[in-house]
């Protein structure tokens, strides 16, 4: 079984709409926790991306809102999730966890974990208790995930399934390694972005494997000297087809 590495403090603060079956299942695993159990400064960076920015009103609106001192949730890492509403219908407030310094997350760890994504929204699920935590990013600015068409986000993802099963952080996919059969970011890219992504504990474990040869020429390929990363600049041939010498 492979142990996450979730970074203490090291999150991003995401919104995101329960409108799939997927965030349903989320939400349906969560455990309410009560207001003055929640840290302000916690409470307010899971609302606000930008703190200081915050005007005083709008903090005064949003705790104003009625079901507010009920929608407040944990879920099974313990990240806060605040459950409101929008036009478009329940919405969900986190703060989504960045890889960083060495922790864990017991209940995910105790068993075997799958994968399970909608709309760009992954996370991880263990099989045994089935609660869902949110996948950990690779880094802060890779959080936003996706499959299913040549994209930052597919890579973003590729990226956060390599190092939730092998701890280590994989080097950016190479593009021509896409259509190797082995190639978890060529499977990625071929997935149906408009169905769920699945991923099983075995299936994850055999492709990451499989994927790591070419996560080793892509590292040698990125450290190696741009001297020798040059091609030889193509000879010119003149009119009679020759090459000139």
């Amino acid at each position: 079984m492979f142990a996450l590495t979730v970074g203490n403090g090291h999150h991003t603060s995401r919104s995101i709409h329960a409108t799939n079956r997927v965030v349903q299942q989320y939400l349906a695993s969560l455990r309410s926790t009560d207001l003055d159990d929640v840290p302000v400064l916690e409470l307010m960076r899971t609302l606000f991306a930008d703190i200081p920015s915050t005007s005083t009103a709008t903090l005064y609106k949003i705790i104003d809102i009625g079901d507010f001192t009920t929608g407040l949730y944990r879920d099974a890492a313990g990240t806060l999730v605040i459950r409101h509403h929008d036009a478009a219908g329940p919405l969900l407030s986190l703060l989504w966890p960045v890889v960083g310094r060495p922790g864990s997350v017991p209940s995910v760890a105790r068993g075997e974990t799958s994968i399970l994504g909608n709309d760009g929204n992954v996370f991880l699920v263990d099989e045994a208790s089935g609660d869902l935590v949110p996948l950990p990013a690779a880094t802060a600015d890779r959080c936003g995930y996706g499959w299913g068409s040549p994209s930052t986000e597919v890579i973003n993802l590729y990226l956060a399934i390599v190092h939730a099963v092998s701890g280590v952080r994989a080097p950016v996919p190479r593009p021509q390694f896409r259509d190797h059969p082995d190639s978890l970011y060529g499977w990625l890219l071929r997935k149906d972005r408009r169905r769920e992504l699945r991923l099983s504990h075995a299936d994850l474990t055999r492709m990451v494997r499989a994927d790591e040869p070419l996560r080793l020429a892509a590292r040698k390929a990125a450290n190696r000297p741009t001297t020798q990363r040059m091609t030889p600049p193509p000879r010119f041939a003149t009119a009679r087809g020759s090459t000139g010498r």
